[in-house]
């Protein structure tokens, strides 16, 4: 047996029949012979391979194996899983239904509503309501907050308007649709109504506001719906020009600072600007000066930032005349006008919504490198 199990190492085996002396053990004569490694060899060679053969099929298991295992679990995916049903309009089921802009927003919103809370309450709790005082002899002090209140509305609106484009631009996903039938009227409208729902609040509030306000006597009725249709107004056209804006600018700083910029300039510049022309009536004629130097230079400005990537003479013509359609109009207030003051603002405001929505459109269809022009 001894051979037969030494027959299982080749080398010795090999070493042997090439050096038989090795194997003198004394006078009996030497015999050498390959066989039994042969055999040894053999046998062991069959049995590894008929234990492979058998194995076989646990190790390495047959394709009808791998098919079987993943309907299974699709199968249970589906049966636990509920999927969610896209509109016909994926941008704003997109916009409405997912968090499209994160968890800031809501924290955002908090602290908006905590402010608004507080500023109405020092405004109607303060004295200069007792007292009966009007700023600028025509605001009293809960108008005053409702003007701050809406303005921080718009800035917020247009903020959102804007990022809601930049987010895209910055994540690569505008990219996306390229490969989309998506049409240009559909992108915009689905981002516009995306907008529109997730600042519900931000208008909702300075509505609530004007109307608690009217409930106090604060506002006469003609005053409360020249305010409402005018901040709806102005609401729609913070939004519509954040959009343009994120259009038009392929840096997402560049695209707030000229949005956050025309929004500061066209509510808070010329409102200061007016309220300081106002208080130095001495010296009316050289701050008249300096006034109009301030909106002809922010004027162009303005036109600048419109047309940055698409001339137009609409947006031409809105941005040279924005400046001075509400420099009359915050004049026609302090004078005592309300329909007027409403009619100028729609006009005022209206048209460079029109004057940017069509450019939006075009800038779409440019971004994308695609037409789109024949699905509307």
């Amino acid at each position: 047996l001894r051979p037969w199990i030494a027959g299982l190492n080749p080398f010795r085996s090999l070493y042997e029949i090439l050096n038989p002396l090795s194997l003198n053990t004394g006078l009996n004569p030497i015999t050498v012979s390959a066989w039994p490694s042969l055999i040894s060899l053999f046998v062991l060679g069959v049995a590894l391979k008929a234990f492979t053969v058998l194995r076989l099929r646990v190790w390495n298991p047959s394709r009808s194996v791998y098919k079987a295992t993943p309907k299974a679990e699709k199968e249970t995916v589906v049966v636990k899983e509920k999927s969610r049903v896209i509109w016909s309009n994926p941008v704003i089921w997109r916009e409405i239904m997912t968090k499209a802009y994160g968890r800031k927003v809501f924290v955002i919103k908090l602290a908006y509503f905590l402010l608004a809370g507080f500023t109405l309450w020092s405004a109607v709790t303060s004295e200069a309501v007792a007292e009966g005082v009007l700023y600028l002899g025509v605001i009293p002090p809960q108008g005053l907050a409702f003007a701050g209140i809406a303005w921080l509305s718009l800035v917020l609106a247009n903020t959102q308007a804007v990022t809601s484009i930049t987010t895209e631009k910055d994540s690569k996903t505008l990219e996306l649709l390229l490969v989309t039938d998506i049409s240009a009227k559909e992108f915009v409208l689905g981002k516009l109504g995306g907008i529109f729902y997730n600042s519900k609040e931000l208008i909702l509030v300075p509505v609530l506001i004007l109307c608690y306000l009217v409930s106090q006597g604060a506002f006469s009725t003609e005053g409360f719906l020249c305010a409402l249709i005018g901040f709806l107004a102005l609401m729609i056209f913070a939004i519509v020009l954040g959009l343009h804006m994120g259009l038009t600018y392929d840096n997402s700083r560049s695209a707030i600072g000229a949005s956050l910029g025309t929004m500061f300039f066209l509510f808070v510049g010329i409102g200061i600007f007016m309220i300081l022309l106002v208080q130095a009536r001495s010296s009316f004629a050289l701050q008249l000066q300096s006034f109009l130097v301030f909106i002809v230079v922010g004027s162009a400005a303005l036109h600048s930032a419109l047309t940055h990537r698409n001339p137009s003479r609409a947006l031409a013509i809105s941005a040279w005349m924005l400046p001075f359609l509400t420099f009359y109009a915050i004049t026609s207030f302090l004078l005592g006008g309300t329909l007027g003051v409403l009619v100028t603002i729609l006009f005022a405001y209206g048209l460079p919504v029109l004057s940017m929505y069509i450019p939006a459109v075009s800038e779409f269809d440019v971004a994308l490198g695609k037409t789109t022009f024949d699905k509307g």
